[in-house]
């Protein structure tokens, strides 16, 4: 095994909450999330209903969050992660 580089096996190197965020994955939520709080206006309110907005809103915000904090994860923990301080943020229910 000349060849293969050594990695390491430790549990904390394979925890994704450890890992830097991609830049591709970071900038793809900015920009979903940005589309996706633009569909409210294009569709417009009267269509969506209030759970439309509500839930199109909630998944925008989350997603642009998410994405400006490069947190890893789920989407639907970000904003609950801007009120918890670092050590207590959940990447993934």
């Amino acid at each position: 095994m000349c060849c293969m580089p050594d990695v390491p096996h430790s549990s904390e190197s394979q925890n994704p909450a450890k890992l830097p965020p991609l830049f591709f994955g970071r900038l793809m939520r900015i920009v979903t999330g940005l589309v996706t709080l633009g569909v409210i206006p294009y569709v417009g309110i009267d269509q969506l209903g209030f759970w439309g907005v509500a839930g199109l809103g909630f998944l925008g915000l989350s997603f642009l969050i998410g994405g400006i904090m490069g947190n890893p994860g789920c989407e639907i923990t970000a904003l609950a992660n801007l009120a918890l301080p670092s050590a207590k943020r959940k990447h993934c229910l």
